[in-house]
């Protein structure tokens, strides 16, 4: 029984220790105790800190018992991406360039979280510095479904962690697909906000002008809650928007009837495995009969969007990470030692010409959206595969997988705009298929009530993972 209070959803757990139904002792205790059994088979977390975790759960139990006010997170275990500083605790961005750094103060994510009630429980694993690859001396993080294969990245340990039940959300963060894949591979929700809606201050940076934070969870009203608390504009930086934040719930129960949504269908059909093109078919099948209007729609090149993509992180990750490379490159794994060197071979010039390119790219994207409340497309090309595979058949053509896992994600990192991804059904193999739902900028909420209308039509956010059982 008390294991199965991991399996709940983010907004249920809130609504029954603000009922005083459930202690935030008690789904503490049952998230730590899972996280012990099956946090090192996933290798999902890189510091689990369940003393500190209990002691806030009591103080958060004490508040229910006193009536005190409490926020929309209250007694609820949550988990870090460890690139978000988090003051007192280590914060190490995966990477042992930073083992034993630990910050004075926190992130502002993480400091709103904190405010709304949540309980930390752990921090989870990513690739090292959120770019490529997991250091060596870490390993990988293993993909609950089946831990014989990935789980994505960069955002790794939060997708294995949230789909195994260790937690009820977490922070990744995404810079040219880093949620939205690891949150398609292991069949969970994830949202990418709007680039200057989430605060990035005391994130650990990886590329400025593409950074952005953002929900793993369960359930995209999940997803929609923690958004209302981390979004908003923090002096501390300085791109975030100026914008009101509204309720990202409210609405999100209104369906898809009359909503026109584009589907690039030529080019996902280009791009994507028979077994995620008929899945996805299956998919839009079901927005059809939910009242949505489908329209096919041409976006920019996809395969272009990812190279532009490449040029701005390889040249603004360089500068990131520039005294890691001069002063400790020894600590620095192979992969992600030799991306950041390769950022020094970026000119002035191919960066400016990679921006003016993305202003490009950007007016095409909203040309295409000019008479489209959202887009749907795959979100992952393949869904996920083993870990020791460096290439799999896309049309009968062998592709390799890094170049491949963002196909879908980085245009839309590189146009700023908000999108979601949703579990949409299973390989052949068993293993996760997602959907993603593109909005207009600063408009999460059309996106977030279409992907709760396909959500809420189909059984797939309600599957666990077999090693949960």
């Amino acid at each position: 029984m008390t294991d199965s209070l991991c399996d709940l959803t983010l907004v249920e757990v809130a609504a029954r220790v603000r009922e005083g139904d459930l202690s935030p002792v008690e789904v503490t205790q049952a998230v730590l105790d899972r996280a012990a059994r099956l946090a090192p088979r996933l290798n999902c977390f890189l510091a689990t800190v369940g003393e500190a975790a209990l002691r806030r759960a009591e103080a958060c139990a004490r508040a229910v018992r006193e009536g005190r006010p409490l926020g929309p997170l209250h007694g609820v275990p949550i988990t870090l991406k460890d690139n978000v500083a988090t003051a007192g605790i280590e914060t190490t961005a995966g990477s042992p360039t930073l083992a034993g750094s630990v910050p004075k103060t926190s992130a502002t994510v993480w400091r709103r979280l904190e405010e709304a009630g949540a309980v930390l429980v752990a921090k989870a694993h990513l690739y090292e510095f959120a770019y490529g690859s997991a250091h060596p001396a870490l390993g990988d993080t293993r993909n609950p479904w089946n831990v014989a294969c990935v789980s994505g990245g960069s955002s790794s340990g939060s997708a294995s962690s949230v789909a195994a039940g260790l937690g009820f959300a977490s922070i990744g963060s995404d810079t040219g697909g880093s949620i939205r894949v690891p949150a398609s591979l292991c069949g969970i929700v994830g949202l990418k906000p709007t680039y200057g809606r989430v605060s990035r201050a005391g994130i650990v940076p990886l590329g400025y002008s593409l950074d952005v934070a953002g929900p793993l969870t369960r359930s995209v009203t999940d997803a929609a809650l923690i958004l209302e608390v981390i979004a908003g504009h923090d002096a501390a930086d300085p791109m975030t928007a100026r914008r009101t934040v509204p309720s990202f719930r409210e609405g999100i129960e209104d369906g898809v009837r009359g909503l026109r949504l584009g589907v690039p269908r030529r080019q996902s059909l280009e791009l994507c495995t028979p077994d995620v093109a008929k899945v996805f078919a299956e998919s839009l099948a079901v927005l059809e009969t939910e009242g949505a209007v489908l329209r096919d729609v041409t976006l920019p090149d996809f395969l272009a969007a990812q190279t532009i993509v490449d040029v701005l992180i390889s040249g603004e990750a360089a500068e990131a990470h520039y005294h890691h490379v001069k002063n400790t490159p020894e600590k620095i794994g192979p992969v992600v030692r030799g991306r950041l060197e390769r950022g020094y071979m970026i000119s002035a010039a191919d960066y400016v010409r990679a921006q003016r390119a993305r202003r490009r790219f950007i007016a095409e994207v909203r040309a295409a959206m000019s008479e489209l409340e959202a887009l749907v497309l795959p979100g992952h090309p393949t869904g996920t595969y083993p870990l020791d595979v460096g290439s799999v058949l896309v049309n009968g053509q062998p592709v390799l997988v890094h170049p491949l896992t963002s196909r879908f994600t980085r245009l839309f990192s590189l146009s700023g705009d908000p999108a979601i991804v949703v579990p949409c059904g299973f390989t052949p193999q068993g293993m996760p298929v997602s959907l993603q739902f593109v909005g207009r900028a600063f408009d999460e909420r059309t996106i977030l009530r279409a992907a709760r209308a396909y959500e809420r039509a189909t059984p797939w956010h309600t599957m666990r993972p077999p090693l949960v059982d």
